[in-house]
């Protein structure tokens, strides 16, 4: 040892151990309470991002049952309009088919 300072190195093994540990622990409980917000704030955040999604999910559903329904519409309308012309038009074809034979 060199003068009146003890140096870790030179210091008996036993002297530091207790130091150490409670450094060691000290540092420890630091880092898990940092990671447990970290981890707390990470949760919060997917909680909320999964809120949105499920909201945007229950709303797209919503949307897409509204487009089929009118899709289904504008099908019939079609279908209906498509055999009222045909049944206007039968008569006129079989006159004309007619008329110029």
């Amino acid at each position: 040892m060199s003068g009146a300072v003890v140096t870790p190195a030179a210091a008996p093994a036993s002297s530091l151990v207790g130091l150490l540990n409670t450094r060691n622990a000290l540092a420890m409980e630091t880092i898990v309470s940092e990671r447990r917000a970290l981890l707390e704030q990470t949760n919060g955040d997917l909680c909320y991002v999964h809120k949105v999604a499920r909201r945007r999910l229950v709303w797209w559903n919503d949307f897409n049952v509204t487009v089929q329904r009118r899709e289904t519409v504008k099908a019939q309308f079609f279908e209906g309009s498509s055999v009222a012309a045909q049944v206007l038009w039968d008569p006129l074809r079989w006159w004309m088919g007619r008329v110029h034979m």
